[in-house]
This record gives C-alpha cells, structure tokens and sequence, in this order.
C-alpha cells in the first residue's frame, strides 16, 4: 500500500494532515487503520485524490456571517450618527456658555428689602446690582452726578433702599421720578424729545 489520503484533518504521531494531502502508511498504526478508515478521517490512496466531502451548512454560514456583518455595520452607523448629535448638542452648549449675554442676561437675584414693616422683594439683574455697587464706593458728591445719568431702574431702587446718605437717596428718587415721569425714556435724549405739550 502506497499510503493513505487525508479526508478530515487530523494529527499522527505530531504531524498535522489537512484534507487532501497524502500520508505515508508508516505514519498510521496498523491497528488504527481500520478505525480511521471507518470514521472517515482517512481513506486508502489511489491514484485518484479522494473525494473531500463538502462542508455541510457552508453556505448557511456564510449567509449568517454576513448577516452579522451586516447588522454590525448598521450598529456602527447608528453609533456615529448619535455620536455626531452628541458632539453636535456638546458645541452648542459651549458656544452658549461662551457667550455671556445669553445666559447673564436671565439670571435675575431676588433682593427682599424690609420696608413699613413689609418686605419688597426687588428681581436685579447683575448689571444693577454692579451699578449699585459702584455708587456705595463713590463720595455722596460724586455719586449724585452718577445718579443724575443712571438709567436702571433697578438700581435706582436699591440706591434709595440701601445707600445710608441723606443725599444720594434723595438724589436717586429724584431720578427715578423723572424716569417715571418722561415714560422711561432719558430726559433730553432722543426718545424723551417730541412728548411735550402740543
């Protein structure tokens, strides 16, 4: 006998046979031919090569597999899609809260000022609240100039409730009276002229 021909892969005495090679016949034991034979690992060579029995379910596999493949590929698509809104919403809110005029200008602080026996609660923004502050830090005197071209309301209000001067409070309601009495608008400015008497 010439040898045997590999139908299955498998090992003999170390060495590794693939389907379709050939095997000596001093590499199988005698005893283990016949088993071998009937188990379909080997076969007797001829001179023909045996016939390699095709891989049942091959192309059932291979569907699955690409199947899988394809699912994986749709995963990753949907991933870097909401990846991309992510970054998307992420640039946004920097964006947002680089620019502070967006979110200062909602910001509004309660300041509760106890008055009669009551308490007025005051909503200030921070520029208000800024400008209060600056004219606590200036003399009476010049504070009053700074009162006689404030604007803000707001500020006004504080100035008269908290700022212990006799004179800057009276300087600030004064001011606000003539807010009040011009609609808001500045006296002397553009929007203040053309509301007088007909």
């Amino acid at each position: 006998m010439n040898g045997y021909t590999c139908i299955k892969a498998l090992v003999l005495g170390g060495v590794g046979y693939t389907a379709g090679s050939n095997i000596p016949a001093e590499a199988v034991l005698p005893g283990r031919v016949r088993a071998l034979i009937k188990q379909g690992y080997i076969s007797p060579a001829t001179d023909e090569p045996a016939p390699v029995p095709a891989t049942e379910g091959h192309a059932e596999a291979v569907a699955e597999l690409q199947q899988q493949i394809a699912q994986l590929q749709t995963d990753v698509d949907a991933a870097q899609a909401e990846l991309q809104r992510v970054i998307s919403e992420r640039d946004e809110l920097r964006e947002r809260l680089a620019s502070p005029e967006d979110h200062i200008d909602s910001v509004k602080i309660i300041i509760p000022l106890t008055r009669d026996g009551g308490v007025l609660e005051v909503p200030a923004d921070p520029e208000s609240i800024v400008t209060f502050v600056q004219s606590l830090q200036l003399t009476a005197e010049e504070s009053t100039k700074a009162i006689e071209t404030m604007t803000d309301d707001t500020a006004l209000i504080l100035i008269h409730a908290l700022d212990g001067r006799k004179t800057v409070k009276v300087a600030a309601q004064a001011r606000a009276a003539a807010l009040e009495s011009s609609g808001g608008a500045v006296p002397g400015s553009e929007e203040g002229q053309g509301q007088g008497d007909a």
